[in-house]
């Protein structure tokens, strides 16, 4: 567990140790991997998703949440999928979000709310979720104070969206201040 100074009682922050972190922010030949750390949405830009690995997508570290949010977001508009935040863990003591995951927008199943068919006024809306598996976990590393991913998964059990439609995904609507 992560006390409020920082440092884990395990020497380790989730599932992975700090000594695994560093490791991920060097190069083979030993130096350190700057252009790793993606510090605003604008960063993003600079990354080429287009066949990049669950492996090599794992070696970046990210300044705050909502960058980590778009760097999936980035990644799903490539791999033709749409994404959603999903669960959040935060600390006991002080209420800190602590690991976040974010999954395909596929995932899971819609919850019976006790209306059934004969009860129903209105047609009732299609179902939109398969239980796909797909989803990147990111904890948060408090004495470097930045955001590392831990799992990312990208197996989908449903049919993908063409490229040239990715536009009209959910989470793709978006729009940045610099477009409006």
């Amino acid at each position: 567990m992560v006390d409020l100074i920082g440092k884990s009682s395990h020497n380790q922050i989730g599932n992975v140790s700090t000594e695994e972190i560093d490791k991920l922010l060097v190069d083979s030949d030993g130096n350190d991997v700057e252009d790793l750390l993606l510090n605003s949405t604008r960063s993003i830009g600079r990354v080429n998703f287009v066949g990049l690995s669950i492996d090599a997508t794992k070696k970046y570290v990210f300044l705050d949440l909502d960058v980590a949010y778009a760097f999936y977001n980035a990644f799903g508009r490539v791999n033709e999928f749409s994404i959603r935040k999903f669960k959040v863990g935060r600390s006991e003591i002080d209420k800190h979000i602590l690991w976040q995951i974010f999954v395909c927008s596929r995932q899971g199943y819609c919850i019976f709310k006790g209306v059934d068919e004969t009860n129903r006024k209105r047609v009732p809306k299609p179902e939109t979720r398969c239980g796909c598996v797909a989803q990147m976990r990111v904890h948060i590393d408090i004495s470097r104070d930045w955001w590392y991913t831990t799992l990312i998964q990208n197996e989908h059990n449903h049919e993908l969206i063409p490229p040239t439609l990715s536009r009209i995904l959910r989470s793709q609507r978006r729009m940045t201040d610099e477009e409006i």
